[in-house]
Order: C-alpha cells, then structure tokens, then sequence
C-alpha cells in the first residue's frame, strides 16, 4: 500500500538540499584561496590533496550507497546514516578554515588532505542514503520532479546565505587588509567555517 508523503514532510526533506550548497561553497568557492593565497601552501599541494580527496569519494560513494541498500533498523535504512553524518560533517566544515597561520607546507598538505577526505567521506555517509530517500518517499513521476526542484532551491539558498554573509560581514576591510585584499585576511575564515558548520547543522536536522 502507498501511502501519500504529506508536503510538510517533503518541505523537510528538501530542506536537507541546503546542507549540500554549504558543502559545495565550502570545496567550490574559498577553500583554494584560503590554503594558497592566505595559508600559502603551493598551487600543487593542495591541487594533489584534494584530488585524493575526490579519489576516496569516489570509492567511497557506491560503498555507502549500496551499505545503505541493505541496511535495516527500527529507524530505517536511510535515516541512520543521514542523522549520524550531521555533526561530524559540520565539525569538519569548520576545522576545514580553522588551521593556524604559518605553518609548513607539509602541515598544510596533511591538514587540507586529511580534512578534506574526511569531509567529503562523511557527507557521502549524508547525502548518498538522503538523494535516495526522496525517490522512496515519492512514486509518482511529476511530484518527484517537485521535489527535485525544492531540493535545488534550498541548495541554493545555502549557497546564496554563505556567500552572501562571507562578502558582507566577515571580508570586510581592516586596517592591516584593506581594499582588495581584505580576502587576505586569515581571521575571516574561521568564521566563515563556524558559520558552515551551524548551517549545515540546521538544514541538516
């Protein structure tokens, strides 16, 4: 028997999608400018750290998936994964752009590679078993067209309140950063990760 999701339940559902456009701003948008032009570690090193980092989630991706598949609790097969993954996955968002200044490149290269398969092997542990929830929530062909659409509009608001906050608030200039090179300004950062990690939190439950 199929029972109809209520849209209420599908609101929440999708509202995870902006968990994802967090992510995706924390890996797309600063995380080279920080570790190169504020942290200094080599073009290379970090081009290499986070190409290991995408080669773990690639294997790590079909593992979950079919984990996740044949998982069984009271909660679901699903749920689990998603709800264990949250927090660490926050904590690492923000460990991501709190690292020290001045640092060796060996430092930076561990860091960066060890935080960044961390982060994108726990949000495979999220965002696998979450996408594949929402064709078991729905059957039907056009409200599953719905909901992808909701999943990315609540990506996109990730997106669209981390940069926004980032370019208003946190890159502002300083004496010591001022004009254009107020995005040198290592102090930012942090901020920037504590900020990821409450709102992947927040979309995420």
């Amino acid at each position: 028997m199929n029972l109809r999701v209520s849209d209420r339940t599908l609101n929440f559902y999708t509202l995870g999608s902006g968990a994802v456009g967090v992510k995706n701003v924390l890996f797309g948008s600063w995380l080279l400018v920080y570790f190169n032009q504020v942290l200094g570690l080599e073009p290379l090193y970090a081009s290499y750290a986070l190409a290991i980092a995408l080669v773990f989630d690639a294997i790590s991706d079909p593992l979950v998936g079919a984990w996740s598949d044949r998982f069984r609790s009271k909660w679901g097969r699903r749920h689990p994964f998603v709800y264990a993954a949250i927090i660490p996955l926050g904590l690492c968002a923000y460990f991501l752009y709190s690292i020290p200044a001045e640092n060796t490149q060996v430092y930076l290269f561990i860091r960066l590679l060890v935080i960044a398969v961390l982060t994108r092997t726990i949000f495979t542990f999220y965002e696998t078993p979450r996408a594949a929830l929402g064709p078991e929530l729905i059957p039907d062909y056009e409200r599953r067209n719905i909901l992808s659409g909701y999943g990315v509009l609540y990506g996109n608001l990730g997106v669209g309140i981390m940069s926004y906050i980032m370019l208003k608030y946190f890159l502002v200039e300083t004496y010591d950063f001022s004009g254009p090179r107020a995005f040198l300004n290592p102090d930012a950062y942090p901020k920037f990760g504590l900020l990821a990690c409450f709102l992947i939190i927040i979309f995420g439950f």
